[in-house]
């Protein structure tokens, strides 16, 4: 069964936006390894950057997966929406599921850490910094950040439904 679904998981790929998105936003040393699968990928502006930030050697096939259609609850069709005018930073594997809005503002880093996992319809808002931790894992609804506030949150954190965050959490923290 376990084969059965990662079959259906590569077939599911939009392979087309996914080259095309690894060759223009990053180094052809990683670029070449298509690191980011988009799996329903919306829209995708701006000018802003996009790091993978690990070890040339951890550079993996399919480490981040964006747009995946996780959870059955989400019915919205919109795929992965990224505006990105400042700077993204992925430290690792991850996944953002299909319904989430990512607005990265001109002056705005999100910083993301290894093993990160967003469900379906979160929307990040980041115009001065976020950073999420390692192995976080955040179900329905928002992150969002004003102007001049920084905000982390720590590592192996789980955040509920319907939590907007404008706080920092401690390590172990659930909301």
């Amino acid at each position: 069964m376990r084969i059965i679904n990662k079959i259906r998981l590569f077939c599911k790929v939009n392979w087309w936006r996914t080259i095309l998105f690894n060759f223009k936003h990053l180094p052809f040393s990683q670029a070449i390894h298509l690191p980011i699968l988009l799996y329903r990928p919306g829209s995708i502006s701006g000018n802003g950057m996009f790091v993978l930030d690990v070890e040339r050697e951890k550079v993996k096939f399919g480490m981040l997966k964006l747009g995946v259609k996780n959870e059955n609850s989400i019915l919205t069709k919109t795929g992965i929406c990224i505006s990105n005018n400042g700077k993204i930073i992925f430290k690792g594997a991850g996944v953002i599921g299909n319904g989430c809005s990512l607005t990265i503002g001109n002056h705005g880093i999100l910083s993301m850490g290894k093993n990160f996992g967003i469900t379906g319809n979160v929307s990040i808002h980041c115009f001065e910094n976020i950073k999420i931790g390692d192995a976080v894992l955040h179900a329905l609804d928002k992150i969002a950040v004003a102007h001049g506030e920084f905000v982390i949150v720590a590592e192996h954190a789980q955040i509920g439904v319907f939590i907007d965050i404008h706080t920092c959490f401690p390590s172990f923290s659930a909301a």
